[in-house]
């Protein structure tokens, strides 16, 4: 953890302001949350002369912050310290999103710091809220998000460091997986690798779909609800994989898991706000089956938490034959 006066002091010279707590910093709490998974995460409790407690999210995006079953993956593909801190500093904190409060950040390339304070946010990660409309309700904020930036390719790769989806990004995974089930049984490999001889497809029709910001890891552990009079906020979090890619990939992860076919399609059709055309729902497939190949993929030492983990093998299988593969 960051220790010294300087810490405070950077904490001051955000908050003060433009956001008056009240008064100077008299006291500094801080935790590791739970939540930390690719970088460290920190819970600060922030008390003003005036008796005000403020709590803040420190995430620590330096290098020697990241976790350590994330260093193979992230330091070869996607790590870049500047992306998350960008994405709040540059995109979310210019719109009415109902994302995470940008409190500001520091950036400090030569003494390898890479700091970013926003709001914490009090609501549940999706995965534990059981009321299916506020699952609908996440379906639609996701569309209306991807509206608001449909368009803005050029203007967004100037905002921040996205990633980007194209024809190498996606061709970067299928080899991958192999790799990564060589300890699997022979059936599964020999289905992985049918699926993965017919693949140029998917990817040619993922090329295809129209492109705009992702959130890029629209899982339920990466989405808050936080109820607010008689309604809810949604509030996604985690945007250091956001990217730029077609907008049904967010989708396609929203609705991954263990639905029941009729919900599922309630949420696509609360996406989409119509019931999807079997093209539409084709391209839903390929970007399924995109994220499965993906997190085959993804390492083989890494492992999710128990509560998040998913079937992909299974999952891959089910979309090979429904696309015929």
């Amino acid at each position: 953890m960051s220790v010294g006066p300087q810490f405070t002091e950077e904490l001051e010279r955000l908050l003060l302001p433009g956001h008056d707590p009240g008064g100077g910093i008299t006291h500094l709490d801080r935790r590791r949350s739970e939540y930390s998974s690719s970088f460290t995460i920190e819970i600060l409790e922030i008390t003003f002369q005036n008796g005000n407690i403020l709590p803040v999210v420190f995430k620590n995006f330096s290098k020697n912050s990241m976790i350590s079953e994330s260093r193979d993956i992230k330091n070869q593909f996607f790590y870049h310290p500047e992306r998350e801190v960008a994405v709040y500093r540059n995109i979310l904190s210019k719109g009415d999103l109902n994302t995470a409060r940008f409190y500001g950040s520091v950036v400090d390339k030569s003494a390898d710091r890479y700091w970013l304070f926003i709001e914490k946010v009090p609501g549940l990660e999706m995965y534990q809220v059981g009321e299916f409309e506020t699952w609908r309700q996440v379906a639609r904020w996701l569309v209306a998000f991807h509206g608001v930036f449909a368009d803005q390719a050029g203007e967004l790769c100037k905002r921040a460091p996205l990633l980007l989806y194209d024809r190498e990004y996606f061709q970067l995974w299928p080899q991958r997986a192999l790799v990564n089930l060589n300890d699997r049984s022979p059936g599964i490999r020999a289905m992985i690798e049918k699926v993965l001889s017919r693949y140029d497809g998917v990817i040619e029709r993922l090329l295809q779909l129209p492109i705009t910001l992702l959130h890029g890891d629209f899982y339920a552990s990466n989405i808050l609800a936080q109820p607010i009079g008689n309604g809810t906020r949604i509030c996604p979090v985690d945007w250091d994989m956001a990217a730029l890619g077609p907008g049904l990939i967010d989708l396609a992860a929203l609705i991954s898991g263990q639905w029941h076919k009729p919900e599922r399609n309630a949420l696509i059709e609360a996406y989409l706000g119509r019931e999807p055309t079997e093209s539409t729902r084709t391209d839903i497939a390929c970007c399924q089956l995109h994220l499965a190949i993906q997190w085959l993929g993804w390492s083989p030492n890494w492992r999710p938490p128990e509560a998040h983990r998913q079937d992909w093998v299974s999952q891959a299988a089910e979309l090979a034959e429904r696309l015929d593969l």
